[in-house]
């Protein structure tokens, strides 16, 4: 299970109409259907599911390190 994001972490995330944002989260909503941030980008305000958060790929290790 990943971590649940904090209030002030920025964050990539995906719009109910499927554009793609990056916005800072604002609040930690708890209701009965679940957890739903409130996160501001722009000048907007949001309410997402945290399946709408983008989590950043993982890297692969670099390949030009010597041991």
């Amino acid at each position: 299970m990943e971590p649940m994001p904090k209030v002030g972490t920025r964050i990539r995330f995906r719009l109910y109409i499927g554009r793609e944002v990056e916005g800072v989260i604002y609040a930690i909503v708890k209701t009965i259907d679940g957890v739903r941030y409130r996160v501001k980008y722009g000048s907007n305000l949001a309410t997402i599911k945290p399946e709408q958060i983008i989590q950043p790929e993982k890297s692969d290790a670099p390949t030009n390190v010597e041991f």
